[in-house]
Formats: C-alpha cells, structure tokens, sequence
C-alpha cells in the first residue's frame, strides 16, 4: 500500500508528473499565494486589536522593555522565577521581544506587531502543511484545500488572536518543519537533514513541551505508512535520538511545571474526561459555533453513563479503524493517529493550568488539526479521482469543497471580531460558561478600567462564590473599594487576599501603602518586616519596604533594601527610581543618580524617571538638559505630581516667562493648578517684567 502511493516518498514526483515542469511550477506558485493572500484576509481584523487581558499582561511584561540583559534572563529563568509561567519555553519570550525591539521609539508595548506576527507564523504553518501533504502524495488541489481548512478554520482564530499562544505557533513551526525534513531524511540518508530535525525538535521543545510527541508521530509513520521496513540503521538512530531529546525534556517540565492538583478528576474517569474531550473536538471540527476562550467544566462523576458511552462508541471506532487497517490507506490511518497522538496529552489525561478553567480549548486543537487536514485532503483526493476530476461530478465535487472553505472562512472572520477586546470576549465568553471564576473576573477587571465600578463588584463576588480561593478576585475587589473611596471594605478585601494567598505580595503591598496613607509608618515597616521575613526575595516588598522606611525618615535603611531589591532582580526599575529619587533629595552624587535613573529607562518607560532625570540636571548646572528631561516626562505624564512646578520654575530661571504661564494656564484649564509658591513666583515675574 505505502510503494503503491508514495514510492517511499517520492511524492513530489507522484504529484507533479503529469505536468510540464513550468505548469507545476505556476501551478504551485498560485496555490502558495492563495494560502497566503486568503490567510491573512481572514485575519486582517485582528491586527488592530487590543492585547486580551488574559495571560497576555504577564507575558507582555516580562519582555518589556527588550534588552539583552532582558533576554539573558529570560534564557536563564530555569526556576520560572522571572517569567511566572507554568512550563519553559523561551523562544515564545524571545520572540515577542524580538518584533517589540523592531519599534524601539515605542512607549509601551504594541499589540498590532505582535498580532501581526502570529498571522505571520501562521501562515508559515499553513504553507508548511501545504508541502507536508504535497510532499505525501497529495495532488496541489487536494493540498491547497486542506492547507486552507488549516489555515481558515474557527477553531484556529483563538490561538492566533491570543499572543499567549505564541508558543502554539512556534511550536508547530518546528515540529511540521522536523517532520518534513524527516521524511526527506528517510528518502534520502543526508547528514544535514538528520541535524535539522535534531534542531528542530529542540527549538519546537523551547516552544511549548507538546512537541514531545513528535518522535511517536515519526515513529508511527514508519509503522504504519513505510510498513515497518526501515532499509537504513541511521532512520532508526534518528527516531532513537528525537524520543532520547523528548523524553529528557518531559522529564525536566514534568519536575519544574508548576502542579495543580484537584483540577482534574480521579484516574479512573480520566478515560471518560478524554473521550468526552475527543468527541467535543470532532463537533466543534464539523459545527464550528460558539467558540469560547473558556468552556464549562464538565460533571464527569456526575454523568458517569453519558461519558461512558462516549467511551464505548469511540472504543467501537477505534477497534473497527484496527480491524480493517489493512484497507484503509496508511495516509489516512497516520493522519488519524497524529491527531489521537496530539489531542490526548491536552484531553484531560494530565493535570496543568487551564483545566482548573476547562477541560477544553480551541488552542488544543492547533497542532493535532494537521491530522485531520491530512485525512480531509487524502479523502478530497480520493473522491476526486473515483468520481473523475475533469468530469462534471469531480467539478460539482470541487465547488462543493471550496464553497465550504468559503463557509469557514466568513465563520473565522466573525471569530476575529470576538478579540476585538477584553470586554466583547468575555461578554461572549459568559454568554456559554455560567461557571467559569477567570471569566468573571476578567469581565470584571474591564468594567473595573471603565470606571463602572459597582458593576465590576458584581462580577469579582461571582468570581469570588464560583472559587473561593481565587485570591485576584479579592486583590480586585479592593482595588474597586479603594477607587470608590471605602477603605474599610478594601482593607478587608486585601486582608482577605492575603489570607487565602499568603505568598500574594500585592495583596502585602496594597496593605502596606493603606498603612502609609494613614499615616502610620511605623505600622507599614512592621508589616512589611514581617513580610519580608516570610518572603525574602519578593523585589516587590523590599521595594515597598524601603519606601515605607523612607516614609518614616529613615533614607539609609530605605537605601539598603532597594540595594537589595536590585540585587535580587536588576531588571526591575522602581528600586533605581526611588534610589536616585532619595539621592536627589539630598543632593548627594548627582553622577550616580543621573547613572541610576539611565538605567531605570533602560528597562521601562517611566515619567517620573524622566522629572527626576530633570532635577539631575537642574542641580548638574545644565538648564537645557533639564528642560529636554520634563517635556519628555510631561509628554508621558502631564499631571504627574510636582512636574508642572519643576517645569515653571526652570523656564523661570531661564527668564522664559511667558512659556511658564502657558503651562500654569494649562494646567488650570483641566483643574490641576500650579502650587501656590509657584504662582506667586509667577506673579512676581511677570510684575518685574511689566
């Protein structure tokens, strides 16, 4: 079966043929740019979309901004101290990093290069499966289709939309690539090609931790499409290297991913859990509507005879598939098993993260939807030929497959929109999942930036009701109490964070600064002492620490343990700020706060590094640096607090009255007016002028 359809893989010779060499070539050549052009019409909308305000915040801020230093600690983060992700896989770092380091006059991070990018590597994924299925034997058409349905299928929108799916596509990058160059690997013995499918699991394993199926995907072709007759040892070593590489590094995710235990049920109804997943793809693959970033946690203890019969009628399948393998095309059998292979580690089988939020996900269906396009263009293929593809039955058959490419394609477009923002996604979100705390609270956390402040209580409770132990609804709750102006509801909600989260440094933080508000310093130092004690190395809490032992007068130990916050993570810019800040105050080593607050810029955007920076120069002796220093924090930030004062005061030293009351006039205009010492100083320029 295998020679009769590949001739051990000399596909591309099957497949071209019967055309003239320029034909194919053309023919090729438009088939590629129709995967590209149609591709990225489908998702156009998303390129001017906002970040989602899930996971994306966190992994936007652990490369922002791009640096080296950044990079090296990001390649070096083994413990996941500076990322705070489940699992490792750099490369999804690096790559934001990259593209945001191509716009380096950029404030702050933006959306529209890193959405721009996941269609980029998209595409690259779309075109990749093009040539696999090529590559096996399939004719141009019944690739272009199945590269289409690939590329355009809703259920692929929430990972190319969502940047904290990057990984998804780097990773699939890597391992169509690996598995290419394999098959060539296996056609033609090169050393080359052995090395690059080494490189290129390893980089699909920096990706995301799924690629380690790729041996048992190349494993199982030899199996099944080559008929286990292998001519060459060194086929052999390779598949020996590849599951040697995988299984080391599952092993090492496997002992450093964060756990989480309890969010899967016991291991007897995991098989269930997995049938019950498996069959959910297959809908979602045939009626792709009411696509959700999270759905609803099934009952499996509870409805133990529904998944028992959607156990029973996949095992039914599954057995009549091993019966009568023998007729069914090695082709279709191994695009079958690539997608059994990839879905069952995401099918509720192992416990992480996001099956404490569902025990499915449309960005699970990424990679093992290769599989099925496989088998969907092996089957177009097939029926094309056995209806005669120039007859009009093979032609009513074509317009009938791309009509539903088009299908899919308008279904995809109204999937893009969903990301549009936080607050449309959620909205649709909760529309289907009633019981998901994530989604609560992110819709929540919307209404909270709004300023809708009684509506988002609502949905921080509910978060709060569906998981008790959610301490970020909490940390909302009072950051919501806090803006309406009741700390006695936002002290108890911090208090209530902190206690369901010890380890939780904001809810820490947040009490502290609540401390500092009343005025009680000495009370914000013991508790952050204790703090402290309890987690020595939070940057954040010897960074607030020192701030509140600033408070209190004491600039020398609040020096020391920014000192310290900065040797714990060098990368983090505030302990710079407020270092130099103190410094400045006493006018002390003006060349290292200058050197402090450089170094603060380096790594964020920040105004009042900026001002600070402005005062530096002030007391430097250099008027026009100074100035250069303010208009660039005031074009950040104009109503960060003592900016306009520093602002007038320096333009009226420079004898630039006029400029000065421009500013106070301003100012007054939008209800933030000068200090009194400042107007009066005004005032008595603008009389010595007159």
């Amino acid at each position: 079966m295998a020679a009769e359809r590949l001739s051990f893989l000399g596909a591309e010779s099957l497949s071209t043929s019967d055309d003239p060499s320029n034909s194919a070539g053309k023919d090729r050549l438009i088939a590629v740019s129709l995967i590209i052009v149609i591709t990225v019409a489908v998702y156009l909308p998303i390129i001017n979309q906002d970040f989602a305000n899930w996971d994306d915040p966190k992994h936007v801020k652990a490369i922002w901004k791009p640096g080296l230093d950044r990079a090296w600690r990001i390649v070096t983060d083994f413990d996941l101290k500076y990322t705070k992700v489940a699992y490792y896989h750099p490369l999804h770092f690096l790559s934001l990093m990259a593209e945001q380091a191509m716009l380096p006059d950029s404030k702050e991070p933006q959306p529209w290069i890193s959405k721009s990018m996941n269609v980029f590597y998209h595409v690259i994924n779309a075109l990749l499966v093009f040539y696999l299925l090529t590559y096996i034997g399939n004719s141009r058409k019944a690739a272009l289709i199945g590269a289409l349905i690939f590329a355009i299928h809703p259920v692929q929108v929430g990972t190319v939309a969502w940047i904290a799916e990057r990984k998804n596509l780097l990773c699939t990058v890597f391992y169509l690539s690996a598995l290419i160059v394999f098959l060539k690997f296996l056609d033609t013995d090169k050393r080359a090609n052995f090395a690059l499918a080494v490189l290129f699991l390893i980089g699909g394993l920096l990706s995301k931790p799924v690629a380690v199926t790729l041996p048992a995907t190349m494993a199982v072709w030899l199996l099944v499409v080559s008929g286990g007759k292998v001519s060459r040892v060194s086929s052999c070593g390779l598949i020996a290297v590849m599951f040697l590489l995988a299984a080391a590094w599952g092993t090492y995710v496997v002992a450093t991913e964060i756990s989480y235990p309890g969010v899967l049920p016991d291991w007897e109804y995991r098989p269930l859990l997995a049938a019950g997943a498996i069959w959910f793809y297959v809908g979602k693959l045939f009626y792709p509507v009411g696509l959700v970033p999270v759905y609803p946690r099934w009952d499996i203890t509870g409805h133990v005879w529904l998944f028992s019969g959607l156990f029973a009628a996949l095992a039914v399948i599954a057995g009549l598939i091993a019966k009568f393998r023998k007729r069914i095309d090695p082709v279709i059998l191994w695009g079958l098993l690539f997608f059994l292979i990839n879905i069952l580690p995401v099918a509720g089988l192992v416990p992480f993260g996001h099956m404490g939020h569902s025990f499915v996900a449309d960005h699970f269906m990424y990679l093992p939807m290769v599989g099925i396009v496989i088998v969907f263009s092996c089957l177009a293929q097939a029926f094309l030929r056995w209806l005669g593809e120039a007859s009009w039955r093979g032609e009513a058959l074509t317009v009938i497959l791309y009509v539903v490419v088009c299908a899919l394609a308008v279904l995809s477009i109204k999937q893009t929109f969903l990301w549009r923002d936080p607050g449309a996604l959620w909205e649709a979100t909760l529309a289907i999942t009633k019981t998901s705390a994530a989604a609560y609270n992110n819709y929540g956390s919307v209404l909270m930036k709004r300023g809708e402040n009684q509506k988002a209580l609502h949905f921080f409770e509910k978060a709060a009701e569906l998981s008790p132990n959610l301490d970020i609804a909490y940390m909302n709750m009072g950051r919501t109490y806090r803006a309406m102006g009741d700390k006695g509801k936002a002290w108890e909600m911090f208090s209530k964070a902190f206690e369901v989260n010890p380890s939780n440094s904001g809810a820490r933080t947040m009490l502290a600064v609540m401390l500092r508000e009343q005025g009680d310093y000495p009370g914000a130092v013991k508790f952050l002492e204790e703090s402290v004690k309890l987690s020595p190395k939070d940057v954040m809490l010897r960074t607030d620490l020192g701030i509140s032992y600033y408070r209190l007068g004491d600039w020398q130990k609040a020096l020391e343990e920014f000192e310290k916050a900065n040797r714990l993570d060098p990368l983090f810019p505030n302990p710079y700020v407020h270092m130099a800040s103190i410094l400045l105050s006493r006018e002390e080593n003006l060349d290292l706060s200058v050197n402090l607050l450089n170094k603060a810029l380096s790594l964020a955007v920040s105004p009042e590094a900026h001002r600070l920076l402005g005062i530096a120069y002030a007391q430097k002796g250099d008027p026009q640096r100074s100035l250069e220093e303010f208009l660039k924090a005031y074009s950040l930030e104009p109503d960060l607090p003592g900016l306009r004062d520093n602002m007038v005061n320096l333009l009226l030293d420079l004898g630039q009255t006029s400029a000065a009351e421009e500013i106070c006039s301003e100012a007054e205009q939008v209800g933030k007016q000068c200090s009194k010492e400042v107007l009066e100083r005004l005032k008595a320029s603008s009389g010595t002028q007159k």
